[in-house]
């Protein structure tokens, strides 16, 4: 059975609020359900619901994708298809991640 960790939270400058996550995924050739990664929003009808933006994979790093979450709630976890995704504390962006570059949809 696939399962997926959350195991950073970075903060990136922009002119809205936007994080980059990287999510480890076991095992590593599992299919993600990109659309399925989400934070409900209480109240509000799901398409206002916030998805993955820009998911790609961690090179040399098994099993490791990030991608781009915008008005991430850090005190909530994420939903997936596989279940509930508690969230670390926010870190800078790693060295590892720095490949990756924000543009605004």
């Amino acid at each position: 059975m696939a399962s997926m960790r959350v195991i950073g939270v970075h903060p990136i400058a922009a002119r809205e609020p936007v994080h980059l996550i990287e999510l480890e995924v076991e095992p590593s050739q599992a299919d993600v359900e990109w659309g399925a990664i989400t934070q409900p929003l209480n109240g509000r009808d799901q398409s206002f619901w916030q998805v993955p933006y820009d998911e790609r994979q961690v090179p040399n790093a098994k099993g490791h994708w990030c991608f781009f979450f915008h008005y991430l709630d850090g005190a909530r976890p994420l939903s997936s298809a596989l279940g509930d995704l508690p969230l670390p504390a926010e870190t800078p962006v790693p060295d590892r991640l720095r490949f990756v570059q924000y543009e605004e949809p």
